[in-house]
C-alpha cells in the first residue's frame, strides 16, 4: 500500500491507494467500511476536515498512526474553510509529468488545493485548471492501469504526458439517421 508522499493531499493519497485496485476513492472507502459507503461531501471534506472514523480506517489500512493522516491536511482548524479551498482542481503540468517519470503515477499536492496558491515554485509556471487538449476541461486524478493519473473527464487524455504523446481513441463512423 503506498505511503503518503511529501506534500500530498489526503484525497490524492486515498486515490493512489484505490488506484492499486482500480477503485475510485468512494469505492475504496466503502470497501474499508465493509460495503457501507459515505456521502460524497464527506469524502470531499477529507482534505480539509478530520473525520475520526475515516482517518482511523485509512490509517489502519496503511499501517500508519492516525496523526500521520491528520498531518496531511494544510489547515488544522479554520472556521471558514471555503475561503481557503480551491473550487476546481489545479496542477502543475511539469510536476505531474515528473511524477509519472519517477514513480509511474502522479499525485495532488496539498498546496494545489489552496485557492491562494497559483504558481509552481519548482517549474515557475501558473497552475493549470483545464485540459489543454479539448474545450471541455474538467480533469481529475483517476485510476489508470493500477496507478493514479491526471485524466480529462471529457476527452480521456492523460494530462501527465508530453503534449502530442496521447493519440486517444479514433473517432468512429457517425451514426446514420
Amino acid at each position: 500500500m503506498p505511503r503518503p508522499l511529501p506534500g500530498e493531499a489526503v484525497l490524492s493519497w486515498v486515490g493512489r491507494i484505490g488506484a492499486r485496485y482500480s477503485l475510485e476513492a468512494s469505492a475504496l472507502i466503502a470497501w474499508l467500511r465493509r460495503g457501507h459507503g459515505v456521502h460524497a461531501s464527506r469524502i470531499a471534506a477529507l482534505d480539509w476536515r478530520a473525520d475520526a472514523e475515516l482517518d482511523h480506517l485509512l490509517a489502519g489500512a496503511a499501517r500508519l498512526e492516525v496523526g500521520a493522516v491528520r498531518a496531511l491536511r494544510p489547515v488544522a482548524a479554520v472556521a471558514e474553510i471555503a475561503l481557503w479551498r480551491r473550487a476546481r482542481p489545479a496542477w502543475c503540468a511539469g510536476c505531474v509529468r515528473d511524477d509519472v517519470g519517477r514513480q509511474g503515477e502522479c499525485y495532488g499536492r496539498v498546496a494545489w488545493r489552496l485557492g491562494g496558491w497559483v504558481a509552481c515554485p519548482i517549474h515557475d509556471v501558473l497552475l493549470a485548471e483545464a485540459c489543454p487538449r479539448c474545450p471541455h476541461g474538467r480533469c481529475g486524478f483517476r485510476p489508470m492501469a493500477g496507478r493514479q493519473r491526471l485524466i480529462c473527464d471529457a476527452c480521456g487524455a492523460p494530462l501527465d504526458q508530453p503534449s502530442g504523446a496521447y493519440r486517444g481513441p479514433k473517432p468512429g463512423p457517425k451514426a446514420r439517421s
